[in-house]
């Protein structure tokens, strides 16, 4: 399905959820009263419909044009610029226009939506999540878990390793793991729904790898990417999330 869908089914789950990780039945109202504390219902809200459309893209990292790897693909582009920038300088060349006009073109080629950008960009993210766990001993796990996430990530094909359930387990964990730290439970757990929806939904839109690195996929062929069916489902989940909101 596309982007923006999954990001909506996501963001519906999230809704639905709240009030039960909540533990609130009134954790979606939306007035805005701090006397009566819905105030803070309201940020969780909202706080949990981004976490949920978030949860429900991450999957399609390993796809080049997935509205989540154009987000990513900027991390790769700053190194790249930053790594030219202090080659010029390190070469003495920054004010030669030849140097600078080769670095220019080599930018603007790594600004290009290319499959090595999602890969160098996820690797860069690889790395920085094992440091940072080899770095803070309390996030070592966390750090290690999201290293291999990434890292196998950034070598798998559309609708491999993400949508299997070794790397929804990996994500799940992580997550957990994060939320503990953080006292912050219940966006892991939203994030963890919208991200099993969105393999929920690929099930059903061509099928998956369920238990990858097995080849054979798992499920229907009832909607078709970029379909009828895939945009009405987009409007559909997002015409129920704002009847939530509002009422």
């Amino acid at each position: 399905m596309l982007g923006r869908t999954h990001m909506a089914i996501g963001a519906l789950g999230a809704v639905l959820v709240l009030p039960v990780v909540l533990h609130d039945s009134t954790a979606h109202d939306m007035v805005l009263s701090v006397g009566d504390g819905h105030l803070n219902q309201a940020r969780q809200l909202i706080e949990g419909v981004v976490v949920g459309a978030l949860g429900g893209i991450v999957p399609d990292l390993d796809q080049k044009d997935g509205l989540m790897t154009r987000k990513v693909e900027r991390i790769g582009q700053i190194a790249m610029l930053g790594a030219l920038v202090i080659l010029l300088v390190m070469m003495h060349l920054w004010r030669s226009p030849i140097a600078l006009g080769i670095a220019l073109f080599m930018f603007l080629g790594f600004v290009h939506h290319a499959e090595w950008v999602r890969k160098t960009s996820l690797i860069l993210l690889a790395c920085g999540s094992l440091y940072l766990g080899m770095r803070f001993p309390d996030y070592t796990e966390i750090g290690i878990c999201l290293a291999i996430w990434f890292g196998v990530t950034a070598f798998s094909k559309h609708r491999t390793f993400t949508h299997s359930l070794l790397g929804f387990a990996i994500a799940g964990f992580t997550l957990v793991q994060l939320g503990k730290y953080q006292h912050l439970v219940w966006l892991s757990d939203v994030a963890i729904l919208g991200y099993g929806l969105h393999i929920i939904a690929d099930a059903v839109a061509g099928g998956i790898p369920l238990f990858w690195p097995l080849g054979k996929r798992q499920g229907i062929r009832m909607v078709l990417t970029g379909g009828k069916a895939d945009h009405l489902i987009g409007v559909v989940s997002t015409f129920l999330i704002l009847m939530d909101v509002v009422k």
